[in-house]
């Protein structure tokens, strides 16, 4: 049998950590598969779907944040829409995700600037 990906943007696969913030507050997940439009991310705390959450990137992205919801869950692995991805930030990982997914052999994204 043939898969075919209707993904319209390039995903890639990631490993770093971001702080995920509800109402009852921030913890930190792992960030597992990135595309300008959404996030995978690994997390042991169970998260809402369809409910709006403030994902912080790391610091070295200086201060970057944006808001998210949940839209699907595979045990403890979730897919996030991003909501309002401000335009700087949609800027970077585009350029970066490019940049990675274009590497050979395949890396792994550890930063918006970093593989390895």
């Amino acid at each position: 049998m043939i898969s075919v990906d209707n993904r319209q943007h390039v995903r890639v696969e990631v490993e770093f950590p971001l702080n995920v913030q509800l109402d009852s507050g921030p913890w930190v997940v792992r960030a597992v598969n990135l595309s300008v439009n959404g996030i995978r991310i690994h997390s042991l705390q169970s998260l809402p779907l369809n409910v709006p959450v403030v994902l912080h990137f790391p610091f070295k992205w200086q201060r970057t944040f944006t808001i998210a919801r949940v839209v699907n869950r595979q045990g403890n692995v979730y897919g996030c829409q991003f909501i309002d991805l401000p335009h700087k930030v949609h800027e970077l990982l585009d350029k970066a995700l490019l940049s990675c997914s274009e590497e050979r052999p395949a890396k792994v994204m550890r930063t918006l600037w970093e593989t390895s």
